[in-house]
């Protein structure tokens, strides 16, 4: 539409230039005509000009009754050969806007291919995170059961070493007031040593059966306190295991939560890859609309060319009286809306 009202705007304008550069003895060039206007673009000038080309060997031939029919057939071909370059132009550009829109289709079904497969591959990765975050807790769950089931031995082990602890501690007592008891025994016998003379080797003999019998007290003490210092190395390093299993505890709870915040990340960046693919879709359904607007322009320019022709085959001459084309006005404006 902008096209039709520039060239009604200064078809009367190139052809007073076409005149006063004729009337100037200069050559009526295209870049000339163009240049005197000043504006105008070289598509719109070389159609007009044509026109008044067509004008001015009109006006120089003599028309007879004879001539008007081989005028009118020229006019005709004038209008087909304009009629053909306006719709091979047509064709043309609606060529290229074809081109371009398999070209923009193309590139949005790229587009959409390479979301598609990078959605596919996120989905995957997801899914491969999820598996193996799952697998993850799985474990976390199998080693936290482990180290519960351990833990509650530990402590059944630990309950059952101070059962035994607190047994041998009875032990000691009673072995330490068996001591008690024998040297005081023993002292007895010293203040009945003299009293006891007639009886040296009845003493004797029960004296070396209590020194043995102390000296096996003092071994059995010696042993049970062994055992305590082991007991006491073990309950550290029970200690130490426990320690170290809660530390790798914490370290898998940790890595837990960094894989939970790397999924959410994953599902931020689907939901805008989605957003864009939706923007896209949208894109492509406005540029098929421009083109569905274009062509039905296309159909009625055809439609107005039609019009034109009958109307020129209308207004054919019907008489053989001689005529004069006015000055350098064309015969007729093609640019009619």
């Amino acid at each position: 539409m902008s096209d039709q009202t520039a060239e009604r705007l200064t078809e009367e304008d190139v052809f007073e230039v076409c005149d006063a550069l004729k009337c100037q003895g200069r050559d009526v060039t295209q870049q000339a005509v163009l240049a005197s206007l000043g504006r105008g673009s070289m598509t719109t000038v070389t159609r007009v000009m044509s026109l008044w080309e067509g004008g001015q060997k009109a006006h120089d031939t003599d028309l007879s009754a004879d001539d008007g029919e081989s005028t009118l057939g020229f006019g005709r071909q004038m209008l087909r050969t304009l009629t053909e370059r306006m719709r091979q132009q047509a064709a043309e550009e609606a060529a290229r806007l074809t081109q371009l829109v398999e070209e923009e289709r193309r590139r949005v079904t790229e587009v959409a291919q390479a979301y598609d497969d990078l959605v596919n591959d996120a989905e995957q990765r997801i899914a491969q995170v999820r598996t193996n975050a799952a697998r993850t807790t799985e474990q976390l769950h199998n080693e936290l059961d482990s180290l519960t089931t351990e833990l509650g031995q530990t402590r059944q082990e630990l309950e059952h070493l101070k059962t035994l602890v607190v047994d041998q501690e009875k032990k000691l007592a009673v072995e330490r007031d068996r001591t008690e008891h024998a040297n005081e025994m023993k002292n007895w016998m010293a203040k009945q040593r003299d009293e006891e003379m007639r009886m040296i080797g009845e003493g004797r003999a029960k004296e070396h059966l209590l020194s043995v019998e102390v000296s096996n007290l003092k071994i059995e003490l010696k042993n049970l306190k062994d055992s305590l210092c082991s007991f006491e190395l073990h309950n550290k390093t029970m200690q130490k295991w426990l320690d170290d299993d809660n530390e790798k505890l914490k370290n898998l709870t940790f890595e837990l939560d960094a894989t939970q915040q790397e999924l959410e990340k994953k599902n931020q960046r689907a939901v805008a890859l989605e957003i864009d693919k939706a923007a896209l879709e949208a894109n492509l359904q406005a540029f098929t609309h421009q083109v569905d607007d274009y062509r039905g322009r296309l159909t009625v320019s055809d439609a107005r060319v039609a019009e034109l022709i009958t109307a020129l085959q209308s207004r054919a001459p019907t008489h053989s009286k001689r005529t004069k084309p006015t000055g350098s006005r064309p015969p007729m404006s093609l640019c009619s809306g």
